[in-house]
C-alpha cells in the first residue's frame, strides 16, 4: 500500500514553491501532487519517495501533515468494473474517500483508492490489488 500525505494550509501564493523547495532540499521526490485552493485554504495531497522522512521534514517546518493508506487496484477497462469493486466495499461498510486513475492501456486501468478501512478493503479486494 502506498501512503498519501495530506496538508491543509492558509492561502499563500508562494506555498507550492516553498513546499517543493523544502522537499527537494531534503532530497525527497514528489511522485504525485494534487492541490486545491478553496477560499483562504490550500488543500494538498501528495505521494513522495519517502513518506516517513517527509512527515518529519514537514513537521520540522511547521506543517501539520496527516498520512493515509492508498490501495492500487487493476481492473478491466470496461463499464461496470468500478461498480463491481465499489459494491464489494459498500456491502462491507467501507466508504471510498478518493479514487484516482493512475494509468490506462491495453484494456486495463490502474486506480488508486483511499478508503476509511484500508486493511479490511485490502483483504476484500485482494484479487484486484497489484
Amino acid at each position: 500500500m502506498r501512503k498519501r500525505i495530506y496538508l491543509t494550509v492558509d492561502y499563500d501564493p508562494n506555498f507550492i514553491a516553498r513546499l517543493s523547495y523544502i522537499l527537494s532540499k531534503s532530497r525527497i521526490n514528489i511522485d504525485d501532487i494534487n492541490v486545491v485552493t478553496l477560499g483562504d485554504k490550500i488543500y494538498v495531497d501528495l505521494e513522495v519517495s519517502d513518506d516517513k522522512k517527509t512527515i518529519k521534514v514537514l513537521k520540522a517546518n511547521g506543517f501539520e501533515p496527516s498520512l493515509s493508506d492508498t490501495i492500487v487496484v487493476q481492473l478491466e477497462d470496461k463499464p461496470g468494473e468500478l461498480a463491481l469493486i465499489s459494491r464489494i466495499l459498500s456491502k462491507n461498510s467501507i466508504s471510498i474517500i478518493r479514487i484516482d486513475v493512475i494509468a490506462k492501456g491495453s484494456g486495463r486501468v490502474l486506480l488508486s483508492l483511499q478508503v476509511d478501512k484500508p486493511s479490511k478493503a485490502k483483504r476484500l479486494l485482494k484479487k484486484y490489488i497489484i
